[in-house]
């Protein structure tokens, strides 16, 4: 059973838009709702917006959806003004399809603009044109900005983000990036094809591929990143048929006689042997066995494998 708030969202989504399906009724509250992490897990989930979500069945007119970041306080104009003129907390705005509309922000006295994110970047004044919904963050802190410095190690490649109140940022390398002080910063890892993550050092310490930096000074962290081992596939056609044994497209093994090919470490497999005309597939040897057609199995080490096809009497009789 759903909570109360979420059928009370849903409610009032259904009300608003009586012909919505249940699909578009989702895709409005997950679309717009603002990302919240769990800093246990990592795992960023939109939290219901219910004033957002309602302009994705509105008259016609395209939203801004504006969220309000940052530690402290200041104001976002809109020109044209829309359905709003300003806003000092979250908001939405509603414009006429093709309306080019400036966002400028304007920092409290005694606080600072951090930046944009979403559909605005930087830190001057922001144009979009409304030919579809558009989302806005605006940041907004007091004090200097503190530095929180990444450095990529190891031989493999990859890339970690950055993610703070809807602000975010990537580096596939050494890069360095600045934040109010006492930021909450979700740090997420992802590792390249062929590539794996070894863990954090510095400030962020482990295997996990997520870290949770709380920024009250300067701070640096490392990410390290390895090649997979590379091992070798061999594939061995047997007996008087003929076909193909492919691995279903991901370029790992599409072959019509014996080859031999090189796979990362860890690859999930599933390799398919398919007669061609006059021929019948007998069975696997080596690796994979028996007479199913597919087999499938994750490469740890250097693999042989057979695939014997024979000559089919019935269809070379019918020819």
């Amino acid at each position: 059973m759903a909570a109360p708030h979420v059928a009370g969202a849903w409610a009032i989504l259904r009300e608003k838009a009586p012909n919505a399906t249940v699909d578009d009724v989702l895709t409005a509250l997950q679309t717009t709702g603002k990302g919240v992490t769990d800093y246990r897990s990592g795992i960023t989930i939109p939290r219901i917006n219910v004033a957002a979500a309602l302009t994705q069945f509105s008259d016609g007119r395209r939203a801004i959806s504006y969220v309000k970041a940052g530690p402290a306080k200041g104001t976002v104009s809109f020109s044209p003004s829309g359905t709003v003129a300003n806003c000092r907390k979250d908001c939405v705005n509603r414009f006429a399809p093709g309306t080019t509309v400036t966002l400028t922000a304007t920092p409290d006295s005694g606080v600072k603009f951090f930046g944009w994110n979403g559909d605005c970047s930087g830190s001057g004044t922001c144009t979009v044109t409304m030919s579809q919904q558009r989302n806005v963050t605006a940041s907004f802190y007091i004090g200097d900005p503190l530095s929180l410095t990444y450095t990529k190690a190891g031989a493999g490649t990859g890339s970690v983000g950055f993610s703070v109140e809807g602000s975010t940022a990537t580096c596939s390398d050494t890069c360095t990036q600045t934040y109010w002080k006492n930021a909450t910063i979700m740090l997420s890892a992802q590792p390249d094809p062929g590539s794996y993550f070894k863990g954090w050092s510095g400030t962020c310490r482990g295997p996990k591929t997520y870290c949770s930096v709380r920024l009250g000074r300067a701070k640096n962290v490392t990410a390290v990143f390895e090649r997979l081992p590379i091992h070798t596939l061999t594939y061995t056609k047997e007996g008087t048929g003929s076909g193909v044994v492919t691995d279903g497209g991901s370029g790992a093994m599409n072959c019509t006689d014996s080859c031999t090919n090189t796979i990362a470490d860890g690859t999930r497999l599933s390799v398919s042997a398919v007669a061609a005309s006059g021929s019948e597939f007998v069975g696997w040897g080596g690796y994979c066995q028996g007479p199913k057609q597919t087999c499938s199995f994750t490469v740890r080490g250097d693999i042989n494998l057979s695939a014997t096809f024979r000559t089919n009497a019935k269809a070379s009789a019918g020819r």
